[in-house]
């Protein structure tokens, strides 16, 4: 937070104000702790720690000490006196007996049948009567005095919290907080990250083994295809909606919104990359261990296709893959209202990548030559139907993604370069979409998002 807040911090000056902000609330022994797993009354701490960062002027505070036992109570109460005692105006709403700390308090009457809240009592907590604190009948009465002018009138005023404006130069240090904030948070996690990148290699075994009899690479590319989409996908679905507290709360502390869309999108690129490579090179591997082991036929005839430069340029569609995965889950959970929302939305986005391809056919060996799932060159002239699923499979990444991978592996005078010219430019532009609409969505729908806890 202090990082998005002040980027131009040096790392060893930000390291002092967080440690002074964690010591000033007591929450040095759980510093290491995800805020996840605190308690209430340590979520609260830490929120008033993240706002003792930047050294405030002015702090405000709502109920602060909600959950907390009156030890701890009495202990935040204290650290925010001596705060104020350094020049900080606090003003803090608060439900408690416990007044002593306060140099000035304002008690509210409830409001009546015929009357909005108004202001019962105003002064030095000393001068309130011990039997007016605690009875809050008793005190309305008692101060029905108060001066009528210092009562609410009227409809209460709308408050409006305008968003510190950011120099364009924070913009790169902000969007390198993001990145950096998640890909700390993926460490930690130490059990997901095994997973991450034990699933790639299982999924390689079980696709190299289940096609070992076909001939038709087409087939394991596209499952490849598919299972970096998957991969890319469900590593990036709750990235947003997971945050999106956080993301409002940095938004009022000067956050930039592109800012943060781009170090999401970065880290959500680097992860799904990382699983691409892993289960590209568990295929090769693979393959090459069951050739190894005397397996011919299917498996025979597509190792003997592969050179070193069908290999290099094969990972390029695989990449794509994963990323247009990755977009398309940070989308749906841009648009998602919950993260058991996002999660349930996966399959309605990965079902229409598999249906519309040229293998859900079963015409893997027609894959460059039959529409309406063949070359994008190639406009079906068999029907209106025809033409409408050829239109409609061209929003679908892993059309031209599985096509590419199975060209890499064609003989070069087998498709024109032309036809395979526009693959590549479909696949890259069909990528550079899948941005824009994240980022138009992001852009559009995180001003309507609000704190919701």
């Amino acid at each position: 937070s202090l990082m998005i807040k002040q980027p131009e911090l040096p790392p060893g000056e930000t390291e002092e104000l967080v440690d002074a902000a964690i010591e000033a609330v007591s929450l040095t022994e759980s510093q290491d702790l995800p805020v996840a797993v605190l308690s209430g009354g340590q979520k609260k701490r830490a929120s008033v720690a993240v706002e003792l960062t930047s050294h405030p002027r002015l702090l405000l505070l709502d109920e602060p000490t909600s959950g907390l036992d009156p030890l701890m109570e009495a202990d935040l109460f204290d650290k925010l006196k001596a705060l104020s005692q350094r020049g900080t105006t606090v003003v803090c709403v608060a439900h408690t007996t416990n007044m002593r700390f306060f140099d000035k308090v304002i008690l509210l009457r409830a409001a009546g049948d015929n009357d909005l809240p108004s202001v019962a009592f105003c002064g030095p907590p000393e001068e309130i009567p011990q039997t007016d604190v605690l009875s809050g009948r008793s005190l309305s009465k008692k101060h029905d005095h108060f001066p009528q002018e210092l009562r609410l009138q009227g409809e209460t005023p709308e408050v409006v919290i305008a968003r510190p404006k950011c120099e364009n130069t924070f913009f790169k240090n902000q969007a390198r907080t993001v990145f950096r904030r998640s890909f700390v948070s993926c460490l930690r996690d130490r059990k997901a990250l095994l997973l991450t990148t034990v699933l790639p290699v299982l999924t390689a075994i079980m696709i190299v083994a289940s096609q070992r009899v076909h001939s038709q690479q087409a087939n394991m590319g596209f499952f490849i295809t598919i299972s970096v989409f998957w991969f890319g996908m469900t590593s990036s679905v709750r990235e947003i909606i997971k945050e999106r507290n956080l993301y409002v709360r940095d938004k009022l502390c000067g956050l930039i919104p592109t800012a943060y869309f781009v170090g999401k999108t970065a880290y959500a690129a680097v992860l799904a990359t990382f699983q691409a490579l892993v289960l590209f090179t568990a295929v090769a591997l693979v393959l090459t261990f069951f050739h190894a082991l005397g397996q011919r036929g299917g498996l025979e005839l597509l190792v003997n296709k592969i050179t070193l430069f069908a290999a290099i340029t094969s990972v390029v569609p695989v990449i794509v893959a994963s990323l247009g995965g990755a977009l398309a889950g940070l989308t749906v959970s841009i648009l998602s209202s919950s993260e058991r929302m996002a999660v349930t939305a996966l399959p309605m986005i990965l079902l229409p990548q598999i249906l519309f391809s040229r293998v859900a056919l079963g015409q893997a060996g027609e894959t460059t030559t039959k529409p309406p799932f063949g070359m994008i060159s190639q406009i079906p002239d068999s029907g209106w139907i025809d033409c409408l699923l050829y239109l409609v499979s061209l929003g679908f990444i892993t059309r031209p993604c599985s096509l590419v991978m199975h060209l890499c592996f064609v003989a070069s005078g087998a498709t024109p370069w032309g036809d395979k010219s526009v693959e590549w430019i479909y696949m890259l532009l069909l990528l550079a979409l899948y941005v824009i609409i994240a980022n138009l969505a992001f852009i559009h729908f995180q001003k309507r998002w609000k704190d919701w806890r």
